[in-house]
């Protein structure tokens, strides 16, 4: 199988006219597992403070049912030791009628400390059309793959803001922004007391004005949650919040 390089960007920066280059920050694997759905071959992984962004490609063996409809969730080892996931976003695209390049972020409860470590990227179930929500099906035969992963470049450019702001609303509710994280891969805010598991809508502005609207969001029932904006980075730009009720009237 051809390795496939350079589409983490095409994929976390959809719709940003000026794409970034996050070469320097890759894992650049290229490793190929076999099973009997097919060949999945492991692309790019950046680890991005608590995230892990992936890609890869499968082509399907004719008897395996694949579409754009079903998408990889995979289990995460850290020096062989299996992580708590706060949520997965996944997406399959076709490329031709047996090949798919196939994309997740795998948001961790905790971040990554370890500069280096054994990561261990099992791809052990999947979504499909019947249930497009959830865990996903058992694979029988999962595609493991085990490599040695790096985030020093990002380690080099996080910087994490303290908050703790509580943000009053036009219509009465209230949440504290608690932190902020600004990677060279993303800009992520961390929020808590919110009255629902409803997300926040917080629009980013930079210095002149130009906006910047979430990737990602999870929300739990306990009013705590976190709002991504993948492919937005403001480790040396200022940045502005803006905070809407889900009316959109603004702060």
């Amino acid at each position: 199988m051809p390795f496939v390089a350079g589409i983490l960007e095409d994929w976390s920066q959809v719709g940003q006219v000026e794409k970034v280059d996050w070469t320097p920050y890759k894992n650049v694997i290229g490793m190929t597992s076999t099973t009997n759905m097919g060949e999945l071959m492991l692309n790019e992984v950046i680890v991005n403070y608590d995230k892990l962004i992936i890609s890869a490609t499968f082509v399907k063996n004719e008897d395996t049912s694949f579409s754009y409809r079903h998408q990889f969730m995979p289990s995460v080892l850290i020096n062989g030791v299996a992580v708590q996931v706060e949520g997965t976003a996944a997406e399959s695209i076709e490329l031709n009628s047996t090949m798919f390049t196939v994309y997740n972020e795998i948001t961790l409860k905790e971040p990554i400390t370890a500069t280096n470590f054994d990561l261990a990227i099992i791809y052990d179930r999947m979504l499909t059309p019947r249930e497009e929500f959830g865990e996903g099906e058992k694979i029988l035969e999962p595609f493991t793959f085990d490599v040695t992963a790096s985030q020093l470049a990002v380690q080099k450019e996080t910087k994490v803001h303290d908050v703790n702001q509580k943000i009053v609303l036009t219509n009465g509710e209230q949440f504290i922004i608690d932190r902020i994280i600004t990677t060279p891969i993303s800009t992520t805010i961390y929020y808590s007391g919110a009255l629902d598991d409803n997300a926040p809508n917080i629009t980013l502005y930079d210095e002149v004005g130009k906006s910047y609207h979430w990737h990602s969001s999870y929300a739990e029932d306990d009013g705590t949650g976190i709002i991504d904006f993948s492919g937005v980075s403001f480790v040396d730009n200022e940045m502005f919040l803006q905070v809407v009720t889900f009316e959109q009237e603004p702060l």
